[in-house]
């Protein structure tokens, strides 16, 4: 396949799975991984253990060759490194600390910041005359 025709198939499964209700975060992820492993295939370096055994080779050992090499793709390492970098952003790591700090505070003392300084309402003081 050609890259205009691969860069539509990847527009056309984004839209396609946005729609099935995947989230997006998780269907690029996916996709960038899926697509990733088409991209960094080389054939020479996945199953070069796998060519070197021997024809006395157990099954075993076979099938655990073959196994490592589907999963010896370059993509691999990439998304490992790409999650190290995003963990060491302190503006990303700070935005859930936020979340959290605010939900034990407005939980803890029982109302937010907000809410307090608002005047005091009573039941049925806006509700309309009968």
């Amino acid at each position: 396949m050609t890259d205009p025709q691969i860069a539509l198939m990847m527009l056309g499964l984004f839209i396609a799975f946005v729609f099935l209700g995947f989230p997006i975060a998780f269907t690029l992820m996916a996709m960038g991984i899926g697509f990733g492993y088409y991209a960094y295939f080389d054939a020479r370096r996945m199953w070069r253990s796998f060519d070197r055994l021997d024809e006395g080779a157990g099954q075993w050992e076979q099938w655990s060759t073959w196994f490592e090499g589907l999963f010896n793709n370059r993509i691999f390492d990439l998304f490992v490194n790409q999650t190290y970098t995003v963990m060491a952003n302190e503006v990303l790591t700070a935005v859930p600390l936020f979340a959290i700090s605010w939900n034990a505070r407005t939980s803890l003392t029982g109302s937010s910041r907000r809410s307090t300084s608002l005047p005091r309402t009573y039941p049925g003081q806006w509700a309309s005359p009968p």
